[in-house]
């Protein structure tokens, strides 16, 4: 009996020391990432034009927008006369392939063909881009030239090989950035990228992660997982995650599929949770690792990949992407999407845009690269897609292919005069919106929902707000209003950090269940923030909003953001066929403009359907309005600005410019109690509105 309550007790003080342990941290094992100065020719900004695929690819693909004239339209794009024409138009990027995944011995001759290319573009002062397939391993030749390889490949809990795209292209298999033979062998081609081509761009391809129960199983992951788990715990905090603490029989959790991962809508098991967290770190290691061996040969290469924007899919066990941006956007100096959401209001009047994407980009100093020419249907979209650009990427990014259509020029020319109203601004924000990294990955739905909406609300109210992440936190000291939606899972440092923002003057905005979870997801008996938001956790009660005072701060709890479309189906994402605006949206506006004191350094009174970007230039102290309209067949007139005086520079003039209207005028404005307000006389889709 003794010896039994002895073992209790060991056990008992086994776990709160394990508690207290991991609490102290609570944040993932990040990536080893390079923090990259962003390089001085992009301070410029990005014009890129091109496409990418070789010749041997779309032979090999088949038929797919194939024709029988594929040699000479592949030809055409590496003519001197193609490279003038983009030089002409204010490219300054050349976008084309250097490398697809077949094998260096297969891909020779293209190779070499662009490293001569490479110089024609750099006569025309432009510079190279050269794609390299990172995801991809075309084993019909690959094996060939590399027969060991067959070991590099990715395998899933059967063994078998993982394909890219699954049955769509059987000849790729996904290789494994885990294997040091696979990256070393990548190293090499890198090389010639940089060294013979002369590339001054190098674009990763498939940057992603397979998700279950299609995640690598081969023999090195297992090992690596197994050394992830006994390097982030020790003994005590193992004990604590998993209940033991011999690893030699772990496995990387197995999936039936017939049970559908995909519609899990949490994550709980431990070693799951684990397994996603090694999986994000290995990616962002592997990126790390070949953008430090890019910048030691040169340090004005840009590094950039495709890991996709903030689109409502990117969760932790099946979205799309397997990734965590923390981990990956250090790492880069631009990034593509792929996620669509091409900018309109919707038949259900969803505003659909990218926004998110731009802010996460510009966060992280990266520009957003996406596809637009192909995608969307009529010229005014074509323009709407280029005004978002510009009011939120403060550059153009991806131009497209070859043919750029005649009604986006006048977009093209109007940044191009106006280019120095563009370089190096940062975006000017009152508001933090927080993407914890345990909340968004081990729920795959309702955080993203709640955040989204939130979000959405934001856009559309015109409130100026950033996305930021958990080591953020450490210093919320430039934004008036925190922002949790449904921040369900948070590490005992986060709220450590929230409290004493709040308590030091900061106002937070905090709904549903933020804060409810530590960072394993386990539940607390109470909301960490508890003592904060003055709630308590009871199931029974049916909570109402809340305002009330911490130490110096604001506070305001909401208990619900209510959808206004119907919750996604099983297996579906929060994507943004659900980006209506939420049925209480005013209800958060009016909670961020209490928890401010209604001074939020900019009012801009116009419909739903525009959207605004505050941005300040550094060099001038000046500042920019980007205003963008929707609902482009119908022109928006008198839109009344108030924004907040600058402390140190007096307002000269505000100027008014648009692609749309082929005139630059003069707006008159007075100050009221502090603020300057204004008139716009009409926006058509895009204004750039300068104070000077």
């Amino acid at each position: 009996m003794v010896s039994f309550r002895r073992t209790k007790l060991q056990f008992t003080l086994l776990f709160v020391v394990a508690v207290v342990i991991i609490d102290a941290g609570g944040y993932p094992v990040l990536s080893q990432t390079t923090n990259l100065k962003k390089v001085t020719w992009l301070n410029d900004g990005l014009i890129m034009a091109g496409t990418q695929e070789p010749l041997i690819f779309r032979i090999r693909r088949g038929s797919y927008g194939l024709g029988t004239d594929v040699v000479e339209r592949y030809a055409e794009q590496y003519t001197e006369e193609n490279v003038k024409k983009l030089a002409a138009l204010g490219v300054n990027v050349f976008h084309t392939n250097i490398y697809k995944g077949f094998g260096m011995e297969a891909e020779r001759d293209e190779m070499e063909m662009i490293k001569k290319f490479s110089i024609l573009v750099h006569k025309y002062g432009l510079k190279m881009s050269t794609y390299l397939q990172w995801g991809t391993m075309m084993y019909e030749t690959f094996f060939n030239e590399i027969p060991e390889a067959k070991n590099w490949v990715q395998v899933d809990q059967l063994g078998h090989p993982i394909l890219v795209y699954g049955n769509g292209q059987t000849f790729r298999y996904t290789p494994c950035f885990n294997n040091e033979g696979y990256k070393t062998y990548f190293k090499k081609i890198i090389r010639f990228a940089v060294e013979e081509a002369k590339s001054d761009f190098i674009h990763f391809d498939n940057f992603f992660l397979c998700h279950e129960p299609e995640s690598c199983h081969c023999s090195v992951c297992i090992a690596k997982f197994r050394e992830y788990l006994r390097t982030k715990y020790n003994d005590i905090t193992l004990k604590s995650r998993l209940g033991f603490t011999n690893l030699n029989n772990v496995f990387p959790p197995q999936v039936d599929m017939w049970r559908a991962p995909w519609i899990w809508n949490t994550i709980e098991d431990p070693l799951m949770q684990e397994w996603i967290d090694f999986k994000y770190k290995s990616l962002g290691d592997a990126l790390a690792e070949m953008a430090q061996y890019i910048k030691k040969m040169n340090p004005e290469v840009v590094v950039e990949t495709n890991p996709n924007g903030i689109s409502g899919t990117n969760s932790g066990l099946s979205g799309f992407g397997g990734l965590d941006y923390q981990q990956i956007l250090n790492s880069t100096e631009a990034f593509w999407t792929e996620e669509g959401n091409d900018p309109k209001i919707d038949n259900n009047g969803v505003l659909i845009n990218k926004i998110r994407s731009y802010k996460m980009a510009r966060h992280f100093n990266n520009i957003l690269l996406s596809y637009w020419q192909e995608s969307v249907p009529t010229p005014v979209n074509n323009m709407l897609q280029f005004a978002e650009d510009m009011a939120f990427n403060q550059t153009i990014g991806y131009l497209g292919g070859f043919n750029i259509p005649e009604e986006v020029k006048k977009y093209l020319d109007f940044y191009r005069t106006n280019r120095d109203d563009f370089r190096q601004t940062t975006d000017v924000a009152d508001v933090a919106v927080l993407r914890s990294y345990h909340s968004m990955l081990y729920n795959t739905l309702s955080t993203h929902q709640s955040t989204i909406l939130f979000e959405q609300a934001l856009i559309q109210a015109k409130i100026p707000f950033d996305i930021i992440f958990d080591k953020d936190l450490t210093d919320l000291s430039k934004y008036k209003v925190l922002i949790l939606a449904n921040q369900e899972s948070l590490p005992d440092r986060s709220i450590d950090l929230i409290r004493n923002y709040v308590k030091n003057g900061g106002a937070l905005v905090a709904t549903e269940n933020t804060s409810l979870y530590n960072e394993w997801r386990r539940r607390r008996l109470d909301y960490g923030l508890a003592d904060v938001i003055q709630v308590h956790y009871a199931p029974e009660l049916n909570w109402r909003e809340k305002r009330t005072i911490y130490g110096n701060g604001r506070i305001v709890y909401i208990p619900e953001i209510i959808p206004a479309s119907p919750v996604p189906n099983p297996g579906e994402y929060f994507t943004s066929k659900y980006w209506k605006l939420a049925q209480n949206w005013q209800q958060l506006i009016s909670a961020v403009d209490w928890a401010c004191k209604d001074d939020l350094s900019i009012a801009v009174e116009s419909p739903l359907t525009v959207v605004m970007n505050l941005v300040k230039q550094q060099a001038t102290g000046n500042y920019y309005i980007h205003l963008v309209n929707y609902e482009t067949s119908v022109p928006v007139r008198n839109i009344k600005i108030s924004l907040k005086s600058p402390t140190t520079r007096k307002i000269n003039s505000i100027t008014m410019k648009s692609p749309d209207l082929f005139t630059s005028t003069q707006l008159s404005f007075k100050e009221e109690n502090g603020r300057l307000v204004f008139s716009v006389p009409e926006l058509q889709i895009y204004s750039l509105i300068s104070l000077e």
